[in-house]
């Protein structure tokens, strides 16, 4: 790249450089291309066009040594740039030493990888979701380092994608938390979420604990203290505050969400930069299941339908925990339990949905994941 002039350019041109220097100045038009990803370059009051080409190397995915080792993104705080996201990925052996969070989202029906995630000045290409998730759980001022199946396996790649998909459960159960992504920040969003957490505070009054109860273990409906008149307000207090839309959120729907969520030491959901603690989660669906039974009929009650798929994972989890409690890992009956959950969960691929029940399940049965096969 050369000047007006015939001088030669600073061909290392660097961050928050403004204005541009001459011999730039006199130029009525002129390209700039970096390997640095740069918003905006100032020029003075030359009043000269310029454009910006960014150059990145798509992402090469490292080598994994065996299949007990796994990627974590090593994501990088907020930088000057707080609309870029910036990270690394390195290999990690999975075994106590292992400290991360793992995200739990939704791709989508139909997923566009168009967002860009910048590992070491190379790019790799995510969904809008996972990277308003990022966005949202990077820290201001440290790196944070999750696991994200789209950025940690390398999808390309079948057979890593298979030894992967094998050690699921393990990825999911090792994690110190499971971060549950539900959706961007809103006002909507940020009001339903108030009012779950309010109604979890509550939740003595109502009759419900946060503990498993053995004895209504298998429930569907559970019971409230509150009249018949109360349950309505309930309700109706609950799609005021948008609950319906917050329980209609695609990731209520996927298939791989069962596994997580049954597997999970802790779980975290988030809604934006809005977020709850599963068991205050789980409490105030319980209460909100309560007191539909004592709603009759109607428009009020059909717009909290969505709470079933959130009830059922309040219910699976709760069983597993019973289960492991008695020491009962029966599998024919955690079997039964997971592939009655999954049956309706939307996924993409219908192998997702067998290796996700029999590992769940920790089946005993022989079947290896093999994403190089035809379903």
């Amino acid at each position: 790249m050369g000047s007006p002039n015939g001088e030669k350019a600073d061909p290392y041109l660097r961050r928050n450089v403004s204005p541009l220097r001459s011999p730039f100045l006199g130029a009525k038009q002129f390209c700039v291309l970096l390997p640095d990803n740069i918003e905006q370059l100032s020029i003075g009051s030359s009043g000269s066009k310029f454009y910006v080409v960014r150059v990145f190397s798509s992402f090469e995915y490292p080598q994994l040594p065996g299949p007990d080792y796994i990627c974590l993104l090593h994501l990088e705080p907020v930088s000057d740039n707080p609309s870029e996201l910036r990270g690394c990925l390195k290999v990690h052996k999975l075994d106590a030493q292992c400290e991360y969070e793992a995200i739990s989202y939704a791709w989508g029906d139909y997923p566009e990888f168009k967002r860009a995630l910048v590992l070491e000045d190379q790019v790799l290409k995510i969904t809008g979701n996972l990277y308003a998730a990022l966005m949202a759980y990077r820290y201001r001022d440290r790196i944070r380092v999750l696991w994200a199946d789209a950025v940690c396996i390398n999808q390309a790649d079948t057979v890593e994608k298979s030894q992967q998909v094998a050690i699921m459960v393990d990825i999911y159960s090792k994690a110190k938390a499971v971060q549950i992504w539900l959706t961007l920040a809103s006002g909507w969003a940020t009001d339903a979420m108030n009012f779950m957490a309010n109604l979890s505070s509550r939740a003595e009054s109502f009759g419900i604990s946060g503990e498993v109860d053995q004895s209504r273990w298998i429930s569907t409906w559970p019971s409230l203290n509150v009249s018949d008149g109360e349950a309505r307000n309930l309700i109706h207090n609950a799609i005021k505050a948008h609950v319906d839309y917050l329980l209609f959120r695609s990731w209520f729907n996927r298939v791989w969400i069962v596994q997580e969520v049954t597997l999970a030491a802790k779980l975290v959901v988030s809604c934006g930069h809005s977020t709850m603690d599963w068991t205050a989660f789980a409490r105030a669906l319980k209460i909100l299941r309560g007191a539909l039974r004592q709603v009759p009929q109607g428009e009020e009650r059909s717009r909290l339908e969505g709470l079933k798929p959130a009830w059922e994972l309040v219910r699976h989890r709760d069983v597993f925990r019973l289960l492991d409690q008695h020491g009962d890992r029966n599998h024919h009956l955690m079997t039964n339990l997971v592939g009655r959950q999954m049956s309706n969960k939307a996924c993409s691929d219908d192998r997702d949905r067998v290796y996700a029940i029999l590992a769940t399940t920790r089946s005993p049965y022989s079947v290896t994941p093999d994403y190089g096969k035809k379903p």
